[in-house]
């Protein structure tokens, strides 16, 4: 366990052991209650080709089927490491959750509200059985996104100037509409009843607009597990190549070009309270 440290900055190696603190009390909590979850998306990928971090990764992520999300939301409690997710936060503005450590405070370049130090856990939906069904459903959600990263993202350097006149003018016309606002419509309409097990399911909570990278089988979840990460093992995808495939290509095992190698998140500020 780390070791608080009063009014100190965090360094990216420190959130790196925070980020991992957090991840070891949501694997413990979710074993001793039988809640299946795996690592995901750039996590998994990290577990697969470096056994633990992308070296220029600073976040992590799992995810869980919505049964299981359900489960965790109701019942996961702790004073440290704090659940954060539209039902339990008043002043949650995302539409999936996080678990944080509230004795940091972590600073993102976005129009949201700031928490600790945090992890990411991802709902997991029911599409149809029918793939072109799913593909129409998943689209439904274009718009929604589309606002919610308007009202959620700051420009950036690295945002292009016709980017800027975008979130500009968006921001202009989306005022007063929340930014919980959007993103309760996103999870209700992420909950909504469609084919019980179906066979295609997604991550429909999230931003991306790409359903090629984002429907996948159900059978994909089906087994799990234990998965090297760093010092710990943490529960990954048995079928994990056909995940990766669709989230990153067939050549998810190659590294990319150095100029491709960016931090997912922009950080302005890390430090314990």
């Amino acid at each position: 366990m780390i070791d608080c440290k009063t009014n100190n900055s965090i360094s990216n190696n420190e959130l790196k052991l925070i980020q991992l603190d957090i991840l070891k009390h949501v694997h413990s909590f979710c074993v001793d209650n039988n809640i299946r979850y795996t690592m995901a998306y750039g996590t998994l990928l990290g577990a697969v080709r470096h056994k633990g971090y992308i070296p220029w990764d600073n976040d992590i992520d799992i995810a869980m089927l919505r049964k299981d999300f359900e489960r965790f939301i109701a019942e996961y409690k702790d004073e440290t490491f704090v659940l954060y997710e539209l039902r339990t936060d008043s002043d949650c503005d995302i539409s999936y959750a996080k678990v944080y450590d509230n004795r940091t405070m972590l600073v993102e370049h976005l129009d949201s509200k700031n928490i600790g130090v945090n992890i990411d856990v991802f709902p997991i939906d029911d599409l149809y059985d029918d793939y072109n069904k799913s593909i129409k459903e998943f689209n439904s959600f274009r718009w929604y996104k589309i606002q919610k990263m308007i009202k959620g993202r700051k420009p950036s350097h690295l945002t292009t100037w016709w980017k800027r006149m975008i979130y500009w003018i968006g921001k202009k016309v989306m005022v007063g509409i929340s930014l919980r606002g959007i993103c309760e419509i996103i999870s209700q309409k992420a909950m909504k009843k469609r084919d019980e097990d179906s066979e295609y399911v997604s991550l429909l909570t999230g931003i991306s607009l790409d359903y090629k990278s984002n429907i996948m089988h159900r059978n994909v979840y089906d087994s799990i597990e234990l998965m090297k990460f760093e010092d710990t093992y943490f529960y990954g995808l048995k079928h994990f190549d056909e995940y990766l495939t669709i989230c990153y290509g067939c050549d998810y095992m190659q590294l990319p070009p150095e100029e491709k190698r960016l931090e997912p998140h922009l950080l302005d500020d890390v430090y314990w309270k």
